[in-house]
Parts: structure tokens; sequence; C-alpha cells
């Protein structure tokens, strides 16, 4: 037993369930050396000749059956490995099929509307069926598209923010604002989407849907604001300058944008806001367009008095 010992150490030394295998198969070897034995009695060979035979012709099962027992190893785990490559080929295809149709339902959008969005209609421009998409949109292709259209905004909207100095936050708002105005010029379809008709097409079917707007791009104005209100330098009304019913509803506003601050705040911004929105509807739409051919004074002197409200002027 020593010996089987000496080769189940030279083998792989440690692995216990390798030493089990060879604990199994001892009985074999024992066996194997009882008919050596008998059949060199018969042939007069000695004791210590005897010994040695058999060990060799042991050590050769053991040498076999644990070279069989490594190889069985590296099949398994070829096997293992070539399955975990089939399955994160098949996710990398599943993700470039969730890319080509969330592009698809975006151009969609952008070209003809919220109405001309539907899984068939997206399923027809990537080449697959209708259901092979359901998983990716839950049925709900606009909820998508919107989500991922907001992320687009909020992450050009920071960009242009970061672009000036933590302290600068006229600045910050002026830059923020700016790109709101030039990214919805840009895209108007997507606009329509996140803040026009094809808004209100789309809340008929996924209520509370505006909540994603309000917490990513509220949020972020929001983190300005929240510096204001800390440093002390942004004047707002207190609780009891609001009636009731507004104070409840700008209430539940300031808590989708995420930011401990008072009720008060909360409404500065959606003072800010609601002019805000009014002018980007005027320009996107061309409201006032035979007398307003280029809306950056009129953009410039609304931001001025909005930066003026929150105690934080730019500088020029």
């Amino acid at each position: 037993m020593d010996v089987l010992h000496k080769h189940n150490n030279r083998v792989d030394r440690g692995l216990v369930p390798r030493v089990r295998f060879f604990h199994c198969i001892a009985p074999v070897c024992v066996m194997h050396c009882s008919l050596v034995k008998t059949i060199n009695h018969k042939r007069g060979v000695t004791a210590s000749a005897e010994v040695r035979a058999c060990f060799q012709s042991t050590g050769c099962i053991v040498e076999y059956l644990a070279r069989r027992s490594v190889e069985g190893e590296g099949v398994q785990r070829s096997t293992e490995g070539a399955q975990r490559g089939v399955k994160s080929r098949r996710e990398r295809l599943r993700a470039e099929l969730e890319r080509e149709a969330l592009t698809a339902a975006r151009k969609l959008v952008a070209l003809e509307g919220i109405e001309a969005l539907s899984l068939s209609a997206v399923a027809r421009e990537v080449g697959v069926t209708p259901p092979a998409l359901y998983r990716y949109f839950e049925g709900k292709p606009g909820l998508a598209v919107y989500e991922d259209v907001t992320r687009d905004l909020v992450v050009t909207v920071a960009k242009a923010a970061d672009a000036l100095g933590p302290e600068d936050f006229g600045g910050r708002l002026y830059a923020a604002t700016r790109a709101v105005l030039d990214w919805s010029v840009a895209n108007p379809g997507e606009f329509d989407l996140l803040m026009g008709a094809g808004h209100v097409r789309l809340v008929a079917s996924e209520r509370h849907v505006d909540q994603v707007l309000i917490r990513e791009l509220g949020g972020l104005f929001g983190q300005t604001f929240l510096q204001l209100w800390c440093r002390g330098i942004l004047r707002y009304p207190s609780d009891q300058d609001l009636e009731p019913r507004l104070r409840s509803q700008v209430a539940a506003y300031g808590r989708l944008m995420g930011h401990d601050y008072p009720v008060g705040v909360a409404m500065v911004m959606i003072t800010c806001w609601r002019q805000i929105y009014g002018l980007l509807c005027m320009v996107v739409y061309g409201h006032l367009a035979s007398s307003f051919d280029d809306f950056l004074p009129l953009f410039d002197n609304m931001m001025d008095d909005l930066l003026a409200l929150c105690g934080a002027p730019r500088n020029r």
C-alpha cells in the first residue's frame, strides 16, 4: 500500500478526489498481485522478484488508470469551456439584436413619430419575427425608446455642464439648459416623444412614463440647485407661502428628483422649467417663427432672468 500511495502522490499530490480514486482501485491491485504471486510460484520465482514484478505491473495499471482519469477531466473541462463559449456567443448575439432593434425603433420614432412604432414595424426593420423582440421590449417598445432617448439627452446635458468648473453655478445651469435647447432642435422627433405630442400618446398607454425624465434630467439639474441651497445662495418660498394643493404636487415632483431639499427649492425649479419648456416648444415647433427667426437672444434673456432668480448670474 505504501507503493500505491507513492504512485498516488506522484500522479497528482494533494488532490483528494484522486486519492479516493486510488483507494477505490486498491482491491483490484491486490487481486492482481495475488494472481502474479500464484503464477510465479509455479515458475519458481523468488519472493523478492515476485514482489517487484507484482508492483511493476500494478504500477502500470495505476499509471494507466490515472492517465485515463486525467484525460477524462480534460475532456470534461473542454466540454465545459465549449458550453461557456456557446453561451457567450448566444448572449453576444442577443445583445447585438437588442441594440439593432432599439436603433431601428428610435429611427422609426425620429422619422415617422410614435404612431409608427410597433413590435411588427421594428421586427421588419431588423429582419426577425415580432415574438423574437418581445423579451427585449416586454411588449412596450415605446417605453424602451423613451428611456433610451432620455439617457442620451442626460449624457449630453451632463457633458455640457461638466465643461465648466464645479463652483460656476450660473455657468453650469446656462450650459446645461443650452444643451437641452440644442439637442431639441437637432432631434425634433425625439423631442416630440419626450416632451411633445408623442409623449401625450405614449402616456395614454404607459402611465407615469414622465417620471423617467423628471428623475434623470430633473435630478441632474437638481444637483446644482442642491449646492445653491446648501450654500445659502438660493432664495426660495417657505412651505407656508405655497397653497396646500400646489405644495403637495411640488413635493411629489421634488421627491422624484431624488434630492433632500425643501419643497420651496423644488418650486423654484419648476418655475424655471415652465419657462424653459415653453421656449423649447416655440423653437422646435416653429411658433412665432415669422417674428423670431433667431431664438438665441430670447433664450439668453430668459436665462439671465432665471439665473438671477436662482442667485447665480452667469459670467459673460
